[in-house]
C-alpha cells in the first residue's frame, strides 16, 4: 500500500501542486524498488532524476517500504544550485 505521509509544503511558484507531484512520483519510485528488493537478493542501482534523488526524497521514502541502505552520488554543479555551501543532507558523496 502507498501512503504519503510527508508534510504537505507550500510551492511559491503558481504551480500549487508541483510539490504534492514530486512527492508522488517519489514515492512511487521507492514503493518499486522496495518491490523489486522484496524479491530477493539484489544489489539495485536506480537511476533518477537529481531533485528525486536527494536523500530526503526517494531513499527516505524507500526505507519506508523495505529496510535498505542507501547511497547518494551528486555533482557538484547540481549540489550547488540547491545550496551554497556543501550540506551532508542532500547526498553522500558530492563530486567535483
Amino acid at each position: 500500500m502507498i501512503n504519503l505521509i510527508e508534510p504537505r509544503i507550500a510551492h511559491v511558484a503558481g504551480m500549487p501542486f508541483l510539490c504534492d507531484a514530486q512527492l508522488l512520483r517519489d514515492t512511487f519510485m521507492a514503493y518499486n524498488i522496495a518491490g523489486i528488493l522484496g524479491r530477493g537478493r539484489f544489489t539495485v542501482v536506480a537511476l533518477v532524476g537529481s531533485v528525486h534523488a536527494l536523500r530526503v526524497a526517494v531513499p527516505r521514502i524507500l526505507t519506508r517500504y523495505y529496510d535498505v541502505s542507501s547511497q547518494v552520488f551528486m555533482s557538484r554543479s547540481f549540489a550547488e544550485l540547491l545550496y551554497p555551501e556543501p550540506n551532508a543532507g542532500i547526498a553522500d558523496y558530492i563530486w567535483y
